[in-house]
């Protein structure tokens, strides 16, 4: 796909989950108020050892994939066990 499928795909999926226009969308995913942001976060991602997705961490440290399928009882459960 190219860079201008995959964001009318995104503004189809973020009009069904939230009702964002499709225009508005895309004028926020193409403004420095977002991008610059998002562009900072997945530098640090990668910093941090992140190399696909999901990864999931607890104060830098990796869950293995099956924190993926981990509901809140589970997340509470194993933040708990690290405090």
């Amino acid at each position: 796909m190219t860079d201008l499928q995959v964001i009318d795909r995104l503004a189809d999926f973020a009009n069904d989950l939230t009702g964002i226009d499709n225009i508005s969308f895309r004028q926020m995913i193409s403004s420095y108020q977002f991008d610059g942001p998002a562009r900072l976060d997945f530098k640090y991602g990668c910093t941090r050892g992140v190399h696909s997705t999901p990864m999931f961490t607890v104060n830098d440290v990796f869950l293995g994939p099956e924190a993926g399928a981990w509901g809140v009882r589970d997340w509470k459960v194993y933040i708990n066990s690290k405090l």
